[in-house]
């Protein structure tokens, strides 16, 4: 993340293209939603390898528990 942070910022002071800089600012968003979701995924992994079993997905719908 920060090797991509200083490439980003020396190119910008190089006045590099506008093409570059949209495709560093793509990948700073794709380390930023792998570094929010692989967290969850490591979580339920680990539980389902604890419980050995895999459970239904329970979520709220209109005031209701949904399965």
């Amino acid at each position: 993340f920060a090797a991509v942070m200083e490439i980003s910022i020396r190119r910008f002071k190089q006045n590099v293209r506008k093409e570059n800089l949209n495709h560093d600012l793509g990948m700073l968003r794709l380390f930023e939603a792998f570094s929010e979701n692989a967290p969850q995924l490591v979580l339920m992994t680990s539980l389902i390898m604890e419980t050995q079993k895999m459970e239904p997905f329970r979520g709220w719908t209109r005031g209701k528990i949904a399965e």
